[in-house]
């Protein structure tokens, strides 16, 4: 898999290299902005990448790669438009080029600023030679509910104006384009008035629609992706505003978009806020050596910093296929040219993995018939949990200050009296297999496990290891 016009599998986000710096070094270490404290990705300037909502391009024509998003979310609608930033590489360093497109550029016919223009998207014409933008584009309130086009000659822009439609004459909000790595057919995803999500195909020019081919539930955030194995994903969050909710990942049991029979895969994150994150596209990346992999690019709207919006950061992840699943785990910190190797960190959450003797994260040192820690080898972290509130408490990685007991293959925590426990769906074991402190019970093996001469912690129920590397 080539990577060619990053809509093709999906798109990729931003990369940063040291504490105060975006990819100036070169480093392929990503670290994502989960939480308020974090640290705000810069560019070549020093100044904040303010790129949100955003789609990502590599030309065909210089091979540079674009990174195109709305601009500073401040108060006043009439300074937002879209500014672009361009790279050699998707590590960096990322040089601002400027606000590209203006909305002071916006000419409509009884329409009068200032507008909101949200989610650009680019894609290349290869026909035209044509850099072809579309947005969302509406009036305060959201009254309007428009998809806007510019077009350019150059991936840098600027963007000229061309026109405003709703298109397949369907009030239009939040949306995305999608390029298809097959047959290289382009897309347009939107929101249609909020009732629905509708997919269309592009016209060969790319500036208008065809009409709606198929119809999914109502969501919002949306980004389609395509695996080596022809598979659709889209992935995509509820309507709640700027707040984050938890994420849905759909996979197309058709073959082709008339037809795609979306099969729910559930939240990938299982975080009841996917991490203070909404999606905004998704990208196939091929690092150095290895194969190819897809990446998370996503948004985290108002936990950036304390001024909420105007603070708003990004969160990249790569996501991990298995047999059975589709993850996205929070990795604090993350080498992009290695994006499987652990690095066991606080807050990681734990959970079920084959048993390798090999793996990193799989190794723990256990109180023997008395109350203490459970530590992971060779850290300073051991197995940690927030303070029992309800039936569903996480079990992460954390400070070494839980005491736990392990008696006849159960491990129980002093305080509350619960069990760890691997999390039940009913008649299964729920997907990804999670661990989160429970009330002891011996309804399921779920709650048993072993310690074998590895050091390594095996579940009862499907004879997985305790990981630190889910």
């Amino acid at each position: 898999m080539i990577l060619t016009i990053c809509i093709v599998y999906g798109l990729l986000g931003t990369i940063s290299a040291l504490p105060n710096t975006f990819g100036i070094n070169q480093s392929h270490i990503v670290r994502s902005c989960f939480d308020e404290g974090c640290t705000h990705w810069v560019d070549t300037d020093g100044n904040r990448i303010e790129s949100h909502a955003a789609g990502m391009l590599q030309s065909p024509v210089d091979k540079r790669w674009y990174w195109y998003g709305e601009s500073k979310k401040t108060n006043s609608l009439s300074d937002h438009g879209v500014n672009c930033y361009s790279a050699t590489d998707i590590s960096g360093p990322w040089r601002n080029e400027g606000q590209v497109f203006h909305q002071q550029n916006i000419t409509i016919a009884g329409q009068k600023g200032p507008f909101i223009v949200e989610r650009p998207k680019v894609l290349y014409n290869t026909e035209t030679k044509k850099f072809v933008m579309w947005f969302h584009l509406d009036t305060a309130g959201y009254h309007y509910r428009h998809a806007g086009i510019a077009i350019s000659s150059t991936g840098a822009g600027p963007f000229h104006f061309s026109h405003a439609m709703q298109p397949d004459g369907i009030p239009s909000l939040d949306m995305s384009l999608f390029r298809d790595p097959v047959d290289g057919q382009a897309y347009f995803v939107r929101s249609c008035n909020n009732q629905y999500v509708g997919i269309s195909r592009l016209t060969p020019d790319y500036l208008n629609s065809t009409g709606i081919i198929t119809q999914h539930s109502v969501f919002e955030g949306m980004a389609l992706f395509r695996h080596p194995n022809r598979t659709y994903y889209i992935i995509t969050s509820h309507l709640t505003g700027w707040n984050p909710n938890p994420l849905t990942l759909f996979r197309a049991a058709g073959k082709t978009l008339d037809d795609p029979q979306w099969v729910n895969m559930g939240n990938p994150t299982d975080d009841k806020t996917s991490f203070n994150t909404q999606p905004t596209y998704v990208v196939s990346y091929t690092p150095s050596s290895g194969v190819p992999y897809f990446v998370y690019m996503a948004d985290n709207w108002v936990h950036g910093g304390p001024n909420g919006l105007i603070d708003a950061a990004y969160v990249w992840l790569p996501f991990h296929f298995s047999n059975y699943s589709v993850t996205l785990q929070r990795q604090t910190a993350w080498d992009l040219n290695n994006p499987f190797v652990c690095e066991p960190m606080k807050g990681t959450r734990l959970a079920l993995q084959p048993c390798d003797a090999n793996a990193v994260g799989q190794q723990w040192d256990v109180p023997n018939n008395i109350m203490g820690p459970v530590k992971l080898d060779g850290t300073d972290l051991c197995v940690s949990h927030t303070l029992p509130g309800n039936n569903e408490v996480s079990l992460v990685l954390g400070d070494c200050l839980q005491n736990i007991t392990f008696n006849y293959g159960k491990f129980v925590d002093s305080v509350s009296h619960r069990c760890w426990d691997v999390k039940w769906c009913g008649d299964h074991v729920c997907q990804p297999e999670v661990l989160q402190l429970y009330d002891c019970n011996g309804e399921h093996p779920n709650q048993e496990f072993s310690l074998n001469s590895l050091k390594q912690l095996v579940s009862k129920i499907d004879n997985k290891c305790i990981s630190a590397c889910s």
